[in-house]
């Protein structure tokens, strides 16, 4: 007669994050589960049950009524003694299980000052610069977020692509693009991102590559964020350099405005694709964290400093102080 209950417990040999409370909750901290039935299917790999009389018995691994709960997944454990069914042990698991996928945005802000002419493209998110040599970079106004149901860090990654490929062996590690970290409180806005905004063709004397005849230079931005299930949400945005209506008329309609669609329709994969990697930056997100209100932008601008010598004919300078100052 079997009159001991069945005892759970993990299998020998096994090295596991877990720990139990004063009301017998046992907590596995790790790994974390993308659904409800992976997360059984682990309990009943880990899991014994055994009694005086038999070893190995059967487990019934109960989810949660309300389904996935985060970090707060609790599962119900029986273990019954198929010679003697009164005798029974039954044990709670707490485990994550995230079932959700991270929901990221990217996109641009430059302020009130700077006219997008892309803003009233219907799907995506673009950004127009106009096409220029007087400066190296430009400021983007980079920013993203990433939101998740389940307090955690997740892993994100920005990479910045590009239809064209430019070197310049005088700054190779930034050529084309620019990434810096910043202090900003906010996490939307930790990094600051700069493009050049030419093309090539445009300067000769630089390594540069077209993957098409589209024209036009564009750069694609996609983040990725990935949580500790597994479960990996993205985003894309673009920036678009827009050449000068001679450089590329097809680029402008019948009464000399910009044919968004021409672009648009231009950067696909099919088309010219952007397949040039030429920056990535790996970062952190707190989804516990919020950005704090009423923080002001940063406002950027970029100069370049020239220099430039004039010559001047036909003016006669005083030789003394008295004829200068009479001058």
């Amino acid at each position: 007669e079997d009159q001991i209950p069945p005892k759970l417990s993990f299998k020998d040999g096994l090295a596991l994050d877990a720990s139990e409370n004063g009301d017998g909750l046992v907590t596995i901290s790790t790994p974390t589960f993308s659904s409800i039935v992976d997360a059984q299917s682990y309990l009943t790999s880990i899991l014994v049950a055994e009694d005086d009389c038999m070893v190995d018995l059967p487990l019934s691994v109960m989810p949660p009524n309300l389904g996935a709960s985060c970090q707060s997944t609790i599962f119900e454990v029986t273990a019954t003694s198929s010679q003697c069914p009164d005798q029974s042990v039954t044990r709670q698991y707490q485990m994550t299980v995230d079932t959700d996928v991270p929901v990221v945005t990217a996109g641009f802000d430059l302020g009130q000052t700077h006219v997008n002419d892309f803003s009233s493209v219907d799907e995506g998110v673009y950004l127009g610069i106009a096409s220029s040599n007087a400066t190296d970079y430009e400021y983007v106004g980079f920013s993203y977020t990433v939101t998740d149901d389940c307090p955690q860090t997740l892993q994100t990654r920005l990479r910045v692509s590009s239809n064209e490929f430019e070197y310049d062996s005088s700054r190779a590690g930034d050529s084309m693009v620019l990434i810096r970290d910043t202090m900003d409180p906010r996490q939307s806005h930790s990094l600051m991102v700069f493009v050049e905004p030419g093309q090539c063709g445009v300067i000769s004397d630089r390594l540069c590559v077209r993957n098409s005849n589209v024209g036009f230079r564009y750069y694609q931005f996609d983040v990725e964020a990935t949580d500790l299930a597994g479960n990996a949400g993205s985003a894309t945005a673009y920036v678009v350099i827009v050449p000068e209506a001679e450089d590329l008329p097809a680029s402008r309609d019948s009464v000399g405005a910009l044919d968004l669609d021409y672009f648009v329709s231009s950067m696909t994969p099919e088309t010219s694709p952007a397949s040039n990697v030429i920056q990535t930056k790996d970062m952190l997100w707190d989804t516990t964290r919020e950005d704090p209100p009423d923080v002001p932008g940063v406002s950027v601008s970029v100069v370049e400093t020239v220099s430039a010598e004039m010559t001047i004919s036909g003016i006669t300078v005083p030789e003394s102080q008295e004829e200068l100052d009479a001058l």
